[in-house]
C-alpha cells in the first residue's frame, strides 16, 4: 500500500489477530484482549481516515469484541456505536440495526443508560436517507422495547434515556 506499519490499518489487523492468538513460539499462551483492542481500534481509525467503511466497521466492531472479552462493557459499547456509525456510512442498515442494539446492551451493563439512548440518536441523526432513517427508527423502536425487558436499564435513568432518544431527529424525514 506504500504507507508505513503504523499507518497501514491491514498490518495493524493482522497484529490484532495475533495478539489474540495463542503462540507457542512467542509465549503467549493467553490472548492479550487489550493489545488488540489497540491495533484494532487503530486499523478502524486509519480505515474511517481513507474513508473505506466497511473495513472501519468490521474492525471497529472487532475491537468492540476485544473489549468485552478484556471486561469493559464502556469501552465496547463505545466502539460498537462507532461500528455501527460507520456501517450507516457504507450503507449496511442491517449492521446498523445489529451493531446498535449491541451497542446499546454494552453500555448499559456499563451502567450508561443515557450514553445508550445517546448513541440511538446519534446513528438516527447521522442517516441521510428517509428509507435508512426508517430503519433506524423501526431499531430504535425495538431497543425501548428491550429497555422495558433489561432490568438494568429500569430506574431513575430510564426516563432520562427516552428523553434523550425522543430530543433526536428520529421522527424526521426526507
Amino acid at each position: 500500500m506504500g504507507r508505513d506499519r503504523e499507518e497501514d490499518p491491514d498490518w495493524l489487523m493482522k497484529q490484532g489477530q495475533k495478539a489474540i492468538s495463542p503462540s507457542v513460539l512467542q509465549l503467549r499462551m493467553r490472548p492479550d484482549w487489550e493489545l488488540a483492542s489497540q491495533h484494532f481500534q487503530q486499523a478502524g481509525s486509519l480505515y474511517k481516515q481513507y474513508r473505506d467503511w466497511s473495513s472501519a466497521r468490521e474492525a471497529f466492531e472487532r475491537a468492540g469484541l476485544a473489549e468485552e472479552k478484556a471486561g469493559s462493557p464502556w469501552h465496547a459499547g463505545r466502539f460498537f456505536e462507532q461500528a455501527a456509525a460507520m456501517a450507516a456510512q457504507a450503507g449496511l442498515y442491517d449492521d446498523v440495526v445489529t451493531l446498535s442494539q449491541e451497542a446499546f446492551n454494552y453500555l448499559c451493563l456499563a451502567d450508561r443508560q443515557t450514553a445508550a439512548a445517546a448513541a440511538l440518536a446519534k446513528v438516527c441523526i447521522s442517516s441521510s436517507s428517509s428509507s435508512s432513517s426508517f430503519i433506524i427508527i423501526i431499531t430504535i423502536s425495538i431497543i425501548i422495547t428491550r429497555i422495558v425487558s433489561f432490568s438494568r436499564c429500569r430506574g431513575p435513568n430510564f426516563w432520562s434515556s427516552i428523553a434523550v432518544i425522543s430530543r433526536g431527529r428520529c421522527t424526521e424525514t426526507q
